[in-house]
């Protein structure tokens, strides 16, 4: 292979290292920026919704007053007696939890959960934040916000790299190909005829 042909891969090869890099760095930073939001407005959410939640005096979770707050859309939230019995769903379809694991933890968690409805999979970042009361007598409260507005933010990012990419770096190393055979010919000498 003459030494233009590897020069030229080898730096295509680090134009395109480059480029992926740059958009991984991209990809990630967005993500991270776009889940930060999500998890600060469901703890804001349910900073909020604590003060509404009381112990009666048979050691259950109570309401002191319905919860008539302003909520973004998407946004669902579950609060769980020690029964594992829904008390009270705002914008929640399900009567199951949305994140079963984070009801059984000790502290606030965050997590990516996928909810399986009778319509399809919802891909939902819920906060999950366990009141344990007495021996162990576990309440929670979920909040969960379907980020399906997030995926095409994500996948159209990860989309260019994954599309425009190789389609591109296999034209230019086509053309490439092409320009140094058109040059080679040129300066092969002809014969007459």
């Amino acid at each position: 292979m003459p030494l233009r042909v590897r020069l030229t891969f080898l730096y295509t090869s680090i134009v395109g290292g480059i480029l992926l890099l740059f958009g991984v760095a991209v990809y990630a930073s967005v993500s991270l920026s776009l889940i930060s939001q999500v998890d600060s407005l469901l703890k804001r959410t349910a900073d909020e919704i604590w003060p509404n939640i009381a112990v009666d005096v048979s050691g259950n979770l109570a309401l002191k007053r319905p919860i008539d707050m302003e909520l973004s859309p998407g946004l669902s939230f579950q609060i769980w007696n020690r029964d594992r019995q829904l008390i009270y769903p705002l914008n929640a379809p399900l009567r199951r939890p949305f994140d079963p694991a984070g009801l059984q933890s000790s502290q606030p968690v965050f997590r990516n959960v996928f909810v399986e409805t009778n319509v399809g999979n919802y891909h939902m970042r819920a906060y999950t934040v366990p009141l344990v009361i007495g021996e162990g007598d576990r309440f929670g409260v979920t909040l969960a916000d379907g980020i399906v507005h997030l995926e095409p933010i994500r996948k159209s990012y990860f989309g260019v790299f994954r599309d425009l990419w190789p389609d591109t770096w296999m034209e230019d190393l086509r053309a490439e190909r092409d320009a140094w055979a058109r040059r080679e010919e040129a300066w092969t000498p002809h014969e007459p005829s």
